[in-house]
């Protein structure tokens, strides 16, 4: 397996591993678990407590906090190795602007392990950081690679990360993902929703990506012997126009 389509295997194991911690502590949940009105970080609180952060009052208490928090550092090394891998993509010709993204995925990962370590109830400062340089970063990523993946004039016979159908799609998710990220900063309300349209749909992006990468065609290499022949064939036809047109002269 090349290194594009095992760094499109494990963004979309990446994902999928954050998806699943979620789920298994919201399943656990002591009481009503709201979308909207519960943060994702709510999750990964170790404690059972009345929030005091700036959002409106809730009562947090998540038996699973350790499926979420194990669930999203997991997902973080993954990032990082496929991140990695992406960086090296780039080297063997398999993924335009790869050394950007993977770089950007990286350091995406670590601001993910950072919240994922250090829950909201230990130190909200460290943790809230982490989070919010997560989204900024997971913005940065999207850009990146629709960026890379658009039509380029010189042939320099890298794959694009991203067909043109996932490139589109890819600009219309970053839409959501920017007005999620700055309703998650100045509204108080409905907290859960804007961080869900911020975070989750990076999330889902992120098996967008991955599926791209494995299945993705570049432009193939033009046969010197193939283009020849080619140009050959046509030569004689034209040659043998202008010989059946003299003829009938």
């Amino acid at each position: 397996m090349t290194q594009r389509k095992t760094a499109g295997f494990l963004f979309i194991c990446s994902a999928l591993l954050a998806f699943i911690g979620q789920a298994i502590a919201i399943a656990q949940w002591d009481g009503m678990y709201q979308l909207s009105a519960n943060l994702t970080s709510d999750l990964g609180v170790t404690e059972c407590v009345l929030s005091d952060d700036q959002f409106i009052s809730r009562y947090i208490c998540s038996p699973g906090h350790l499926w979420f928090n194990v669930g999203l550092g997991a997902s973080a090394v993954i990032l990082a190795v496929a991140g990695a891998l992406l960086i090296a993509a780039q080297r063997y010709n398999q993924a335009r602007g790869g050394m950007r993204t993977g770089a950007i995925a990286i350091v995406q990962a670590i601001s993910m392990g950072v919240a994922a370590a250090v829950p909201a109830n230990v130190q909200s400062t460290v943790h809230g950081g982490a989070v919010i340089v997560s989204m900024v970063l997971g913005l940065a990523l999207m850009a990146s690679a629709a960026l890379a993946s658009r039509d380029v004039l010189t042939n320099d016979n890298q794959r694009p990360m991203l067909n043109s159908a996932a490139r589109g799609l890819t600009w219309v998710l970053m839409v959501i993902v920017a007005i999620g990220f700055v309703a998650f900063l100045f509204m108080t309300d409905r907290p859960g929703l804007w961080e869900r349209m911020s975070s989750d749909v990076q999330t889902v992006w992120t098996l967008l990506l991955g599926v791209s990468l494995l299945n993705t065609k570049g432009n193939r290499k033009p046969d010197p012997k193939r283009a020849q022949a080619e140009l050959d064939k046509r030569n004689a036809v034209i040659a043998a126009a202008k010989a059946q047109q003299e003829s009938n002269d």
